[in-house]
């Protein structure tokens, strides 16, 4: 559903980039809402593509730069128009977490800087807005994946440079949970196994049992 609203967005004139941030984008459990940031188009068109989406079921506040609507699921997802130039620092502090935001905004103090979703700032100089990675270089970090950001010990390993080791595609070897078109999912069973042979998964293992003597 999300990316369905993402594809929508993405095919108003004009519009450059459209990314779904928060929980969704950190990968979480449950999502308790959606919230969609998007760079360029007409203000109006923008919205008007967002709230007469058919999947919108109440309007609950539209504006210049941020709507909000209620599907008929009863999921709550907001839309904000954000511009190119400060869209990295958007997209960092609306995908969270807030504690990982709250420890980013710690360690700009510490260098004398402010960290917002306008930018990175010293005093009135903008240092890094455009992209999440500018902002994360100018915190002295390499770039942290969204499904890392918890404020464990991501930052720590920024630090040192390796916080996406845990993250790389290509150590993944399997998925915990996938659907089929025989329940709610859009592929046949063989279509999935041929995927996950693709992808270079693995097979899993039933536990050996052991015999035991009377």
């Amino acid at each position: 559903m999300g990316h369905e609203l993402v594809a929508v967005i993405a095919r108003v004139a004009g519009v450059e980039r459209v990314e779904l941030a928060g929980s969704f984008r950190r990968r979480r459990e449950t999502v308790g809402d959606l919230d969609l940031l998007v760079c360029g188009g007409a203000t109006e068109t923008v919205m008007d593509a967002f709230t007469t989406h058919a999947y919108v079921h109440e309007v609950l506040a539209k504006g210049d730069t941020k709507s909000s609507v209620r599907l008929g699921n009863g999921l709550q997802v907001d839309l904000r128009l954000v511009p190119a130039e400060s869209f990295g620092a958007a997209l960092l502090y609306f995908t969270g977490g807030k504690s990982h935001n709250i420890e980013l905004r710690k360690l700009a103090l510490e260098r004398g800087m402010s960290l917002n979703e306008y930018g990175l700032t010293q005093d009135s100089r903008v240092v890094a807005a455009r992209t999440e990675e500018d902002v994360y270089h100018a915190l002295g970090l390499a770039w942290i994946p969204p499904e890392l950001r918890e404020a464990r010990d991501e930052i720590e390993r920024a630090r040192a440079g390796n916080a996406a080791e845990a993250d790389r595609a290509s150590d993944l070897r399997g998925d915990l949970h996938m659907h089929t078109d025989r329940s709610d999912g859009r592929d046949t069973l063989a279509d999935m196994v041929r995927a996950a042979r693709d992808h270079g998964y693995g097979t899993a293992r039933s536990p050996s049992t052991r015999s035991r003597s009377a």
